[in-house]
């Protein structure tokens, strides 16, 4: 399985659109296994990263402008 940071990237590039995503959407973006997927969207809603359900996520205009934010500072 790839890096769990590009997973991540992956994620957020699917949730940016604001709307809900179910978990099976997310396992066809990062490519891996559902149980993988659940973890580390678990990880991201314990953090507040984004929101998660145990079915779907989705983040927030004011978190995805934050972590946007932070990319361009690092960068």
């Amino acid at each position: 399985m790839r890096q769990v940071g590009f997973a991540i990237d992956e994620i957020f590039g699917l949730l940016q659109d604001l709307q809900w995503h179910e978990v099976h959407e997310v396992v066809r973006v990062i490519s891996a296994p559902t149980i993988k997927a659940k973890e580390i969207l678990e990880f991201l809603g314990r953090f507040n990263f984004i929101e998660y359900d145990g079915e779907k996520a989705r983040i927030d205009k004011k978190r995805l402008e934050w972590i946007q934010a932070t990319e361009k500072n690092l960068l």
